[in-house]
């Protein structure tokens, strides 16, 4: 009997050590956090429809955002920002005079993110903004309800730091807005403006 038993120690010996050699396996990565909040900044571009025609409008500029967003899938966002678009100023040349125009808007988007690869992702976007606009000269504050919608590309860096390089465009109607120049003065006239705000930017999430 005991031939067999010290010829089965023999045999289990190798299975053993075969066994213990084995690598442990890795750990599974931790998830990203579904919440983040994120800064970014960049240039901005006014499309007037020809509200300003007969002045000289710069309509590029800078400015800056601040949002705060929630991941209900690994796939899908719902984001809450702030954007500031900036001044753009403008000149009536008949009387020399001078003003400009601020905007800024609260957003709510809906955010798919389509993988490219494991740490890069498409983000395209579409939502509603509530916009506000200043008009210094006449002086004029309007509020208006806007359409947004955008694209970009986000860089996953770490489990809690992430880039995102946006191209964004928020669409809204004003009435009663355009400003026409003549002989020393200047007047207003009723008439539906298609405007458009649009902010190339990057973008810095930190989720927590």
């Amino acid at each position: 009997m005991w031939p067999r038993t010290l010829l089965a120690s023999f045999a289990l010996a190798p299975a053993l050590s075969l066994a213990q050699a084995e690598p442990t396996p890795a750990p599974a990565p931790e998830a990203a956090s579904p919440l983040y909040f994120g800064v970014g900044g960049g240039f901005t571009k006014f499309d007037d429809d020809n509200q300003f025609r007969h002045q000289r409008l710069d309509d590029t500029d800078a400015g800056y955002k601040l949002q705060i967003g929630a991941y209900f899938t690994p796939r899908f966002a719902v984001e809450f920002g702030y954007r500031n678009y900036g001044k753009f100023d403008f000149e009536i040349g008949a009387t020399g005079e001078s003003g400009d125009v601020e905007t800024w808007a609260t957003t709510l988007a809906g955010i798919l993110s389509v993988s490219l690869t494991n740490n890069l992702y498409l983000t395209p976007r579409l939502g509603v903004a509530s916009l506000r606009f200043e008009q210094s000269l006449p002086l004029s504050r309007i509020q208006e309800p806007a359409l947004l919608a955008g694209a970009g590309l986000r860089l996953r860096l770490s489990q809690h730091l992430e880039l995102e390089g946006l191209l964004e465009s928020i669409y809204y109607e004003l009435e009663g807005a355009e400003v026409i120049a003549t002989d020393g003065s200047f007047q207003v006239r009723e008439r539906d403006l298609n405007q458009l705000l649009t902010m190339l930017s990057l973008n810095a999430h930190l989720r927590f």
